[in-house]
């Protein structure tokens, strides 16, 4: 298991989203102490950003290199997601399955090893089975490029409480069907896997040690923030109500062997100028810590 951080953790600043390029990110966190980081392409389907580039595979090389003379690595990212399975709820739904293309091969340049995805939902379709298959479908041409560049894909639980929200209800909301997704598609897909969000559970109000146990080795990757089980704040761990300690007791019990990766971008979004690196100093050795727990 080793500490990593997303590069959106100092990224959107009060002058705008997504105001930091991803290489300023990387020598932020690298200062702070990181010795990893999570590669965020999420954001760069939807702005003017540095995959939407002519020389976007120029610029992942130009990475690559900086963290090889940073002398840290880049083990899990995050390409970028919308509702699958509802493709008209965005207005270029080709434009973003190019950017999640792109994404994959700079990953495979930057010696990424697992990628992030999130599954869809049909909203108004009854049958769980529909959904299993069709998130089963649209992951294998992914699952492929994710292959061809030394990438395994990772697929998100997401969350529906609707006590809260009154969202509709999200077919990767419940484990079991990350379980089942993972179960359908291993035997011709080996690089498949998920990525448990403690935050995202959190608001499910799930028992997360239970959760580290039925996933076990399909666990490949984490997003690690906190809450209060109401909004995904992307908290640093110990802001919300999380319990850390048996978390962390249980990725060591199934030899969990990913990333630890906060994503706790909002850490920074208001953050005067002065105080950044002193905050992403805390949220190392705090990541430090939490680690020293598994045991």
């Amino acid at each position: 298991m080793i500490l990593s951080t997303t590069t959106a953790i100092y990224r959107d600043r009060p002058e705008g989203m997504c105001k930091i390029p991803v290489q300023d990110s990387i020598r932020r966190l690298h200062k702070a102490g990181f010795p990893s980081a999570d590669i965020n392409f999420n954001q760069m389907s939807k702005r003017d950003l540095e995959l939407t580039q002519d020389d976007w595979i120029g610029w992942a090389e130009d990475t690559a290199v900086l963290l090889a003379e940073l002398g840290i690595t880049a083990p899990q990212c995050h390409v970028p997601f919308y509702n699958v399975l509802e493709p008209k709820v965005i207005p270029n739904p080709e434009h973003t399955e190019e950017i999640i293309r792109r994404a994959l091969i700079a990953a495979g340049k930057m010696g990424v090893k697992t990628a992030v995805i999130h599954p869809g939902t049909h909203f108004g379709e009854n049958s769980y089975k529909k959904n299993l298959h069709d998130n089963a479908e649209y992951l294998k041409p992914h699952l492929d490029e994710a292959a061809e560049q030394g990438i395994s894909l990772a697929i998100e639980n997401l969350f529906d409480r609707r006590d809260q929200w009154n969202f509709p209800r999200k077919f990767a909301a419940q484990t079991d069907a990350l379980l089942d997704l993972c179960e359908l598609l291993e035997p011709d897909y080996p690089n498949i896997g998920v990525c448990w969000d403690f935050g995202h559970a959190n608001i499910q109000g799930y028992d997360q040690v239970q959760a580290m146990h039925l996933l076990g080795s399909r666990l490949i990757a984490t997003h690690v923030d906190d809450n209060y089980g109401i909004a995904d704040d992307h908290l640093l761990p110990y802001m919300g109500n999380i319990d850390w300690p048996p978390i962390m007791k249980a990725l060591h019990e199934i030899n969990y062997q990913g990333a630890f990766a906060f994503e706790t971008h909002r850490l920074t979004n208001t953050m005067p100028e002065e105080m950044i690196d002193a905050s992403l100093r805390y949220a190392c050795e705090l990541g430090l810590h939490l680690m020293s727990l598994a045991k």
